[in-house]
Formats: structure tokens, sequence, C-alpha cells
């Protein structure tokens, strides 16, 4: 029994070594191979060096050269030295407010940031509610303003409406209330009772409270039940369960 067993272990260990000598090493960012198992086009993000293995390309690159793997431009907050990309704050051109940059330079801003001459993305007017992004000026303004000069201004024939959330920029009425708010009958916003969980803006009536409150004449108030044990979450009645 014991002298079959040795023969058998021999034949597995030889096909073993003829099959490790079969495989071929394969370099990870490869994507494409020839006949002869050489790599002759490399995954994204990797380039083909001059012993045709990929190579990864520098993570803080968006753009780069697909044969040497050099860096043509950066992701924000990086900046171009001897085709890598370095954090660019180490390079003195840093802008946090940037959104696009080629190499160390900002070519375009964040939202409501425009690039000024200096090349710095500054501040637009926080009161526009569009505006041209080549200088900032604003071409139109949020509610209770208007364009001057390039700017939104305070208007005068469109003033400020308490509680509104939109006002139209042709008749100067308010078309919205803010939240917590409604159109009574003289067409102001007014308050709804915070207590209220539903409102009905049709008859100007809470018609469900939050817990602890009561619906008395569509109004929510202080539960009766509620004074006896503040302290008690449900009630059945008066009586804390």
């Amino acid at each position: 029994m014991h002298s079959n067993t040795k023969p058998i272990v021999s034949l597995l260990a030889l096909l073993y070594l003829v099959q490790m000598q079969s495989i071929v090493i394969r370099n990870i960012g490869c994507k494409t191979y020839d006949a002869n198992s050489t790599c002759i086009d490399c995954s994204t993000r990797y380039y083909l060096d001059n012993n045709t293995i990929c190579q990864p390309v520098n993570p803080n690159c968006n753009t780069y050269d697909n044969k040497s793997g050099a860096c043509l431009t950066c992701y924000p907050g990086f900046g171009l030295i001897e085709d890598t990309c370095l954090p660019g704050i180490a390079t003195g051109t840093f802008d946090p407010n940037c959104n696009t940059f080629n190499g160390s330079t900002c070519v375009s801003c964040s939202k409501s940031y425009y690039l000024s001459s200096s090349g710095k993305c500054t501040a637009v007017n926080p009161s526009c509610n569009t505006y041209d992004p080549t200088n900032g000026n604003c071409t139109s303004c949020f509610a209770g303003y208007q364009v001057l000069n390039g700017n939104c201004v305070i208007s005068v024939t469109q003033p400020t409406i308490a509680n509104c959330n939109s006002i139209d920029s042709q008749t100067g009425k308010c078309t919205k209330c803010s939240f917590g708010y409604y159109f009574d009958a003289n067409g102001n916003c007014a308050q709804q009772n915070p207590n209220c969980k539903t409102f009905n803006t049709i008859i100007y009536a809470c018609t469900e409270c939050y817990s602890g409150y009561d619906l008395v004449n569509n109004d929510c108030q202080k539960s009766a039940a509620q004074t006896i044990d503040p302290n008690c979450k449900t009630f059945n009645g008066t009586v804390c369960i």
C-alpha cells in the first residue's frame, strides 16, 4: 500500500510544476494583449511604459498623456509642476472657489462666483438670481430687488412683502407665502398656529393638531389632559396610557 503512494504524489507534483510554467503573469492595468501575451493597450488611468507594463497615472491628474503618463491638467486644488500635479497651495495659486483648473490656472469658477480680471474667483452679489459669468454682473434679481448698473438693489417699485416667498415681477404682488404662513382674506401672509399639524387654506382653519394639543373651534389649544401630566406621551381622554 505504501509502495504505490510515493509515485502518485511525485506525479501530482510534476503536473503542478508543468501547470505553473504555463501561467502567464499579467499586469493589472492592461486592457489588451497581443498573440504573444504582450500588453499593447492599458486601461483608463494607466499608461504603457517602455517595458510594456501599465503604470498608474498620478491620481491628481485630470487629463494626461497616454504615452508618457505626464499630467496635462489637474483636478481643482492642484497645480501642474513638471508634468506632475501637486497641491495648489504649494504653488501659491490655490483658489478654493475655482471649479476647473488648467494646470495651476483657474479657468472657471464655482456657482455664484465669477472669474475676475485678476484671475481670482469673486463672489457674485447674493441678491442676484441670474448673472453674467464673464463679469459677475446681475441679469435678474430675487424678489424685492431690481437690477441697477449690474447689481441688485432694493426695489422701489416692488418692495419686499413680509413673510412672502415669491413675488410676481410684473404686478408686485405676492404669489406664495413662506412656510407656516397662508393668504388671509386681505391677501396678506398670516402665520398659522404653529401647533397645527395640518391647515386648510380655504377656510383658514386648523384641521389637525400636534400631540399635546386639542382642536377647539378650528384652532389648536393646549390639551387639558396634558396639563394634568406633562410627562405623559399618550392619553385616553384624561387618563395616561
